[in-house]
């Protein structure tokens, strides 16, 4: 009898066994990360998930979005070129992030729903700095912060009040970090002087870099960061990194 309960126990272990190797098939699927130097590769079973959904959701964990950006005063001087683009961006952005195959999960629905709130804040940030050109108030308005209110007084002020608080901060910016700070002054700062758009130049910087860079180092994040790379991982039933330059 016990001989018996033995083999039967033998046979219910093999049937799993060949069940798990005829219907589990693993495959190997690689991809690399958006920033940095890393590529990965993951092992999954294909009969759970496939390559085609595979290749949506690491879109939508890795694939960087790129906006339209305040590069040249001249677009905030007419800024209806650049706000149409960068509402068209978004709008198609949606759409895309809409249409992929992801795994249907409420895990998957927050990242999904995450993914879009980076988005819909980068546009809207970016729009507060176009419109912020021709109306330094609205950075008061929709993004406090005493830290960084220098910044955005000297640009209501405007005039040579501007101008001279720009050559103090490059003078600052470039001789305590900059391998070559003469040239980084020259650039930054000497050269522009000779500009006849001068006072566009150094508000367009304030704006762009001189307040935007304070924000970014002093605004902490109003949602729970989530490392979408890593979410994606989780997919994986084992996972291998390679340095893509060694």
């Amino acid at each position: 009898m016990r001989k018996l309960n033995r083999m039967k126990y033998s046979l219910i272990i093999l049937y799993s066994f060949v069940s798990i190797t005829c219907f589990s098939q693993n495959s190997i699927y690689t991809w690399k990360s958006t920033f940095g130097t890393t590529a990965y590769s993951g092992e999954f079973d294909s009969t759970i998930i496939s390559k085609s959904m595979l290749d949506d959701m690491c879109m939508l964990c890795n694939k960087h979005i790129p906006l339209p950006d305040l590069s040249y005063y001249y677009q905030a001087e007419n800024p209806d070129t650049i706000l149409y683009k960068l509402d068209s961006t978004y709008d198609e952005s949606i759409k895309w992030i809409n249409s992929l195959n992801i795994l249907d999960s409420s895990k998957w629905d927050t990242i999904i729903n995450y993914r879009i709130e980076l988005l819909t804040n980068g546009c809207h940030f970016i729009k507060t700095i176009i419109e912020a050109y021709n109306n330094p108030t609205i950075l008061e308005e929709r993004y406090p912060l005493d830290t960084c209110s220098q910044f955005i007084q000297i640009m209501i002020i405007g005039g040579d009040s501007m101008l001279n608080f720009w050559k103090d901060y490059t003078y600052q910016r470039c001789y305590k970090s900059n391998i070559d700070p003469e040239s980084c002054f020259e650039r930054l700062y000497t050269s522009k002087m000779e500009n006849d758009d001068k006072y566009k130049y150094v508000r367009l910087k304030l704006l762009t870099s001189a307040w935007r860079n304070c924000y970014a180092q002093n605004h902490p994040r109003d949602y729970e960061y989530i490392d979408l790379n890593e979410e994606f991982k989780s997919l994986f039933i084992s996972v291998k990194s390679y340095n893509m330059f060694q």
